[in-house]
């Protein structure tokens, strides 16, 4: 049984643990897991145990849970399972970063920024900053697990229905294609090195995607990192949150790395096909509504005779071997090959298998 405990006291607690470089806050009122620290809080007066049931029991919860994106659209369909259990209010806290594009998409929750974490009107408050980073490791058994398992497994929930599903209150559509256009789009950056493929490589994709028939759409936050060329619609710096979602609901396929805008994929319901490097398809796949269909995964730690370090770097020592030494050639092929496979039926003429590889290679 995961130990929680609760601050029961009318200050703010900043608690470490010695593995992890994060700290965190844990305000009155708040709970969090043992196992996020090690300070022997049992033996200090101002925590107390606190066991889960009282979770399920209150009438108002907030939850925590400052980074990032993708940990916050895993976490919807566990908020909504918690809402429906005494039809509780339910709040969830997050940076400011985050909250108006959230508001937008899941209007049936209520998001808050973490600056109105000390009012007394919030409930129990639960942290969760903490929980997901200790799957950071080879020696946790949770790294095997989806997000949303270990936000269910800390809860005590059995979620019958994975419902992150678009509520989205009206807003202005900005499309950047017509409707009746062929678009894949591609993620130009992940989150990070270990999420980043080089650039060169994702233009020869994009070009690659031009010569099968099919427009591309480049997303990126950073407008420099846009690259112009007939049939590529760049978007790079041009596309908020709520942009993306209601451009992939309308794409055929969404070519990403394991960041934001693959789980953005999974609420638009858009078919995806992403590169993973350090993480593997059971915890960051399975749970897409299309898979296996439609949702599929390149492994690029296994082209290179390596393991997922789940974010660790303690094979390749930061050198990232998996998004930086792949045979492109081969890499790309199977780009095309998956393709092929998410685009089976569509009506938009793909070349023949004969022509697909032509002048791509030059």
């Amino acid at each position: 049984m995961i130990q929680m405990y609760i601050n029961k006291s009318n200050a703010t607690h900043i608690l470490t643990h010695g593995s992890s470089p994060f700290g965190f806050s844990v305000r009155p009122n708040e709970i969090f897991d043992r196992r996020q620290t090690d300070i022997p809080v049992e033996r200090l007066p101002w925590f107390e145990p606190f066991y889960m049931t009282s979770v399920l029991n209150a009438n108002e919860v907030t939850l925590i849970r400052e980074y990032a994106l993708g940990d916050l659209i895993q976490l919807i369909p566990i908020a909504r399972q918690l809402k429906k259990i005494n039809n509780k209010h339910l709040n969830i806290a997050t940076t400011q970063r985050f909250v108006g594009c959230l508001r937008n998409m899941f209007e049936d929750l209520n998001f808050i920024t973490t600056e109105k974490l000390n009012c007394a009107k919030l409930g129990i408050k639960i942290h969760l900053n903490g929980i997901l980073e200790r799957d950071h490791s080879l020696n946790n058994p949770d790294r095997n697990l989806h997000r949303v398992d270990i936000y269910s497994k800390f809860f005590g929930l059995k979620v019958e229905e994975l419902d992150w599903s678009l509520k989205m209150q009206n807003t202005p559509e900005k499309m950047f294609f017509k409707e009746n256009e062929k678009v894949i789009a591609l993620q130009i950056r992940g989150s990070g090195a270990m999420k980043t493929l080089p650039h060169d490589f994702i233009k020869k994709i994009a070009f690659a995607i031009v010569q099968m028939g099919y427009k591309v759409l480049s997303i990126d936050q950073d407008k420099g990192m846009g690259f112009d060329g007939e049939n590529i619609i760049n978007a790079c710096g041009k596309m908020d949150v709520i942009d993306i979602v209601t451009n992939l609901q309308k794409c055929k396929c969404v070519i990403t790395m394991d960041s934001g805008v693959l789980w953005l994929a999974h609420v638009a319901n858009c078919p995806v096909l992403t590169f993973l490097g350090s993480t593997r398809e059971a915890e960051r796949m399975s749970l897409h509504p299309q898979y296996p269909e439609k949702a599929r995964s390149i492994n690029l730690s296994e082209h290179v005779g390596c393991t997922p370090c789940f974010e660790t770097r303690v094979r390749c020592k930061g050198s990232i071997d998996c998004m930086n030494k792949f045979n492109r050639d081969t890499i790309l092929k199977e780009v095309i090959q998956n393709l092929k496979i998410i685009l089976k039926g569509d009506e938009n003429g793909q070349k023949e298998e004969t022509d697909l590889f032509a002048g791509i290679f030059d």
